[in-house]
This record gives C-alpha cells, sequence and structure tokens, in this order.
C-alpha cells in the first residue's frame, strides 16, 4: 500500500490530518462556551482562559517546538507532541471543574507547539521544490476548511452530544495520524553535535508569556495598567537579553542567520502583519453577525463559510501558481485584494445588510488564500534544510504574536469608541450611567431576555430606539477596527513590494539526511 513513489502522499495525509485537528480545536470549543460556564460554574475570567491558555501555550512554545524538531528529530518531536494533544483532549472532556480544563488547555497548547512546526518542516521536506507549494497549499488549504466547520460541529456536539465531544473528536484523529506517520516513516534532518538551547529556550519562554499574557489583559485591565504595562516590557526586556544571548551562542535556539537568507524576513513580517489584521476579521465579524444583524452562533458559522471556502479553494491555485512563478505575484495580488476587502467592510457593514458584507468576505477569502501559503512556503524553501524545523517555528511565532497584538490593538479601538458611543447614546435617552453594563450587553441578548432586562431603564416605546442606535455605534466600532487592520495589510503588501525577490529558490546548502 505504501511504497517509495507515494509516501510522500501519505506524509501529507498524516500531516493535514494533524492541522486540522489542531485547527478545528481552535475554533469547536468558542460556540461551547456557555455550555462549558453553566456546566462547570465558571467564571467570565475562568472562561477567558478556557481560551487563553491554548494560546498563551502555543505563542510562547512553538519556536522552542521547531528547535526542537532540529535536533532530536521532527518525525519524534510531532509524534511527541500529538500524544500530549490526544492525552490532554481527553483531560478537557472529563473534566469536573474549570481549573483543570484551564489546566488540560494549556497541555493542549504545549502539544500544539510540539506539532505545528514539526509538521510544516516534515511537508516541506517530503516534496521536491517542483511540488512543495502544491503540497503546502494541500496541507494549508483542507486544515482551513476544518477550522471553518469548527463552529458547526462545535454547535452540533454542545446542542445535541455533548461539550465534552469536541474534545474527544481529537483522540482518533489522533490516532489515526499517529499510525500513519509510523508506517509513512517520514526523514528527519541530523544536525552533527547541535545541543538543545535551555538558556535560551527559558529566556524566550518568559519573554513570549509576558509579552502575550500583558496583551491579552490589555483589552480586560486597559494599557494604563501597572500590570499590563509592567509585562509587556519585562517581555521587551527579555527578547532583547534573548537577542543578546543568541547572537553569541554556537548552537542557538533561534538562529538568527535565518534572516539573512533571501526573502525569509520578508515572509516573516508579511505573515506578521497579515496575521495581526485577519485576527481581526476572526474575531469582529462573528460578533456583528450576531449582535447587528441578529444571526444564531450556527448561522454565524455558515456565514463565516464566505471567507473560508474561498479561501480553501484559491490556496491550491496559489499553490500551483508558486510552483511556477515564486512567491512575489500571488502574495502581492493576495495583499492588495485584502487591502481592498478591509477598505470597503468599513462602508458595507453601516448598512446593516447580509447581502452587502457576503461579497466582502469572499474578497477577503480570496486575497489571503493567493497570499499565506506562498509566503509560508517561501519561508521555508530559502533556509538550508537543517534549519526548517526553526524557520517553520519562528514564522508560526509571527503568526501567533501578529494575531495576538492584533486582538489586543483591535479591541482596545473597538472597546473604546463603543464605550464612547453607548454613554453618548445614553445621554440623549435619559438612561441613568449606572445601567451602562446592561445597556452594552443588549445586543448580546435574546429579545425576550433583552426586553425584560430593560424594564425600569427606558420605556418599552424607546426600545427599538436604543438597540437601533447600538447596532449602529457597533458597526462603525467595528469599522474603525477594520480600519487599523488595512493598515496593517497595507504596511505588509510594502513590504512584499519592495522587498520579496522574484523566483522560487530552495537554499543552496545541503543536508545529510537519513531516516528517522
Amino acid at each position: 500500500m505504501i511504497n517509495e513513489k507515494n509516501r510522500k502522499w501519505w506524509v501529507l495525509v498524516a500531516m493535514t490530518g494533524s492541522l486540522s485537528m489542531i485547527f478545528l480545536d481552535g475554533t469547536i470549543v468558542g460556540v461551547c462556551l456557555p455550555t462549558i460556564q453553566y456546566q462547570l460554574g465558571m467564571s467570565n475570567t475562568g472562561l477567558e482562559w478556557v481560551m487563553n491558555a491554548y494560546v498563551l501555550a502555543v505563542a510562547s512554545l512553538v519556536a522552542v517546538g521547531g528547535s526542537l524538531g532540529d535536533i532530536i528529530g521532527r518525525r519524534k518531536t510531532f509524534i511527541a507532541g500529538m500524544i500530549i494533544f490526544a492525552l490532554s483532549s481527553a483531560f478537557c472532556g472529563i473534566a469536573s471543574n474549570g481549573s483543570f480544563l484551564i489546566f488540560s488547555r494549556g497541555l493542549q497548547g504545549i502539544g500544539g507547539a510540539l506539532m505545528v512546526p514539526a509538521s510544516s518542516a516534515i511537508v516541506n521536506t517530503a516534496f521536491e521544490l517542483n511540488e512543495r507549494g502544491k503540497a503546502m497549499s494541500i496541507y494549508a488549504g483542507i486544515s482551513m476548511v476544518f477550522m471553518a466547520l469548527g463552529p458547526l460541529i462545535g454547535g452540533f456536539l454542545s446542542q445535541y452530544v455533548s461539550w465534552r465531544w469536541c474534545f474527544y473528536i481529537n483522540l482518533p484523529v489522533a490516532a489515526a495520524s499517529i499510525v500513519l506517520t509510523l508506517i509513512s516513516s517520514p526523514k528527519k534532518v541530523i544536525l552533527r553535535g547541535q545541543k538543545f538551547d535551555f538558556t535560551g529556550a527559558l529566556t524566550f519562554v518568559i519573554a513570549s508569556v509576558c509579552l502575550v499574557l500583558g496583551l491579552q489583559e490589555a483589552t480586560n485591565l486597559g494599557w494604563d495598567s501597572p500590570f499590563t504595562l509592567g509585562l509587556i516590557l519585562l517581555g521587551v526586556i527579555m527578547l532583547l537579553f534573548f537577542i543578546k544571548l543568541e547572537v553569541k551562542k554556537v548552537s542557538p535556539l533561534i538562529d538568527l542567520r535565518l534572516f539573512k537568507y533571501d526573502n525569509f524576513g520578508v515572509n516573516f513580517f508579511v505573515l506578521f502583519f497579515l496575521s495581526l489584521a485577519m485576527m481581526g476579521q476572526t474575531f469582529f465579524n462573528v460578533i456583528y453577525v450576531q449582535n447587528v444583524l441578529g444571526f444564531s452562533p450556527m448561522q454565524s458559522g455558515l456565514i463565516s463559510m464566505a471567507t473560508i471556502l474561498p479561501l480553501a479553494t484559491v490556496v491550491h491555485i496559489s499553490g500551483r501558481l508558486f510552483d511556477k512563478v515564486g512567491a512575489r505575484s500571488p502574495v502581492v495580488f493576495g495583499l492588495s485584494l485584502v487591502v481592498l476587502s478591509y477598505i470597503v467592510a468599513p462602508i458595507v457593514l453601516q448598512f446593516q445588510n447580509i447581502y452587502l458584507i457576503l461579497p466582502y468576505m469572499v474578497l477577503l477569502g480570496v486575497g489571503t488564500g493567493f497570499a499565506i501559503g506562498p509566503s509560508q512556503t517561501d519561508a521555508l524553501n530559502r533556509v538550508p534544510a537543517t534549519l526548517r524545523g526553526q524557520a517553520a517555528g519562528l514564522t508560526q511565532t509571527s503568526r501567533q504574536l501578529g494575531a495576538t497584538i492584533g486582538l489586543a490593538l483591535l479591541a482596545t479601538i473597538f472597546n473604546h469608541s463603543d464605550k464612547v458611543r453607548i454613554e453618548t447614546i445614553m445621554s440623549t435617552l435619559s438612561i441613568d450611567p449606572k445601567y451602562f453594563y446592561t445597556i452594552m450587553k443588549t445586543l448580546s441578548i435574546p429579545k425576550v431576555l433583552r426586553d425584560k432586562a430593560l424594564i425600569g431603564i427606558i420605556a418599552d416605546d424607546k426600545v427599538p430606539i436604543l438597540v437601533s442606535k447600538l447596532k449602529m455605534a457597533m458597526s462603525i466600532s467595528i469599522s474603525l477596527a477594520y480600519i487599523l487592520a488595512a493598515l496593517s495589510v497595507a504596511v505588509s503588501l510594502i513590504i512584499a513590494i519592495k522587498k520579496l525577490k522574484k523566483g522560487r529558490q530552495e537554499s543552496e546548502i545541503h543536508t545529510h539526511i537519513v531516516s528517522d
């Protein structure tokens, strides 16, 4: 069944299955949070940490996972990560309290941090240069389809089975991926005499945790909070200390010479700024569709397919295009479409019409599909095979940090704008300021509960006026966040136009490759 001719395709199946599981896990949990909160008796802060613990672990450890794969072998690192991810998924499923669930989600993040860079490097190394774009596009495209299906699957399981199956669903996928990986026996690159940089790893993890945690808390505590500022400042200091350490080491955790290779540094920043903007669409589009347009979580999941399906389709085209002409043309074209979509979005959002919103969502998906795959593949192609684990970890770190910073900045703009507008609305309608938080939550609760919550706060005949004004306020606030997203992608586009070199190229540094 598996022979030398088709072995690489079985490797692709195993790696795509694993990434699909991770992407699915990132979106399937969100729609289950209200049920989890009710059944486990969790606070709002605890509920946030169900999501934050996973993101924090992945963002702080994915670069470490990439380096570890280059040293001990990517297959070993991948399987270790898969086992951790599967066990922690089972722990999440049997969790009887919020604390254990948060702990298990953190473990999931550790498993994901080991798996993602290893799987990317395994796919990249398994295929020759002329097929690599196509392979990486399949790897990313199918995974994104599962990411889009997450809310639908999560909503179904939560409503008709149990939220616990949102985690149990990972177990058969993990088992199949491990078996396929062992049977197809992907190859690894051995670095003779390379040692793991424990000091660098510890320093980088501390820096990443401080930065990510500081950015996460900025949306809750504010940017002027001593705790927030202290964490971000400590993170920056530790990051600078990490860079100082690494440039002097023979076997660094992250070889900073990676940025000297053609296009690697360019792609790093392209992915960073694109991820910063995309987090805005992922987060705020759901809020807009549900709170302003009034669609259910299941319906909003279906609507999100307007972005994800074009993305998953186009990523295959962009992969083939990359194999022919390199990264520059598809990346520049894709980023141009993304900028255009974020320019159109603030205009169409004001009409509060789903049929006007869908075209911009499709445009965003097409643009992202052209940009993200070729940029990721080109970044790995440009470095020696011995460093592709580090390169994969570093590009994933850029995407994670970009998404985290993006959410923090865009949420700050949105929250400030929405707060000012709600206060103005309350003043206009003569509503007592002490009811601010009740009014702020008006759009997020069902109409029956909304009318009950507003009894004694505002006259019944003024409720439709209040709701209409709140929807317009939210539309404007999200539009302001999208303008920042447009600027972020514009920076990414300028970098690509000025610095991204034409053609496709593989590093000329050859490595000794043996079976694992």
